[in-house]
C-alpha cells in the first residue's frame, strides 16, 4: 500500500496538511484534548471557540495596521493633497 493511500502523502516535513492546515490544526488540537481525557464534544467545542478567537484576534490586528497604514499615508500626503472623487 502507497503511502498516499495512508494518508501521509499530504503532508511536508513541518507536519502540517498542505492545503487543508486549519482542517489539521482543528484535528491536532481536538486530539491532543482526547489523549488528556476530555470527552469528544467538549474538546470540539474548546477548539472552535479558541479559533474563532484567535480569527478574531488575527482580524483586528490586520484592521489595525491597515487604519495605521491609512493614517500614515494620509500624514505624509500633505494638506494640498485632495482625493478626486
Amino acid at each position: 500500500m502507497r503511502s498516499e493511500e495512508l494518508g501521509h502523502g499530504n503532508h511536508d516535513h513541518t507536519g502540517t496538511d498542505r492545503g487543508g492546515q486549519p482542517e489539521a490544526l482543528f484535528r491536532r488540537l481536538v486530539g491532543m484534548l482526547a489523549r488528556k481525557g476530555y470527552p469528544a464534544g467538549l474538546a470540539v467545542r474548546v477548539v472552535k471557540e479558541a479559533l474563532a478567537d484567535r480569527a478574531a484576534e488575527v482580524d483586528g490586528d490586520l484592521l489595525e495596521a491597515e487604519l495605521d497604514a491609512a493614517e500614515a499615508d494620509a500624514a505624509t500626503a500633505g494638506p494640498d493633497s485632495t482625493v478626486d472623487g
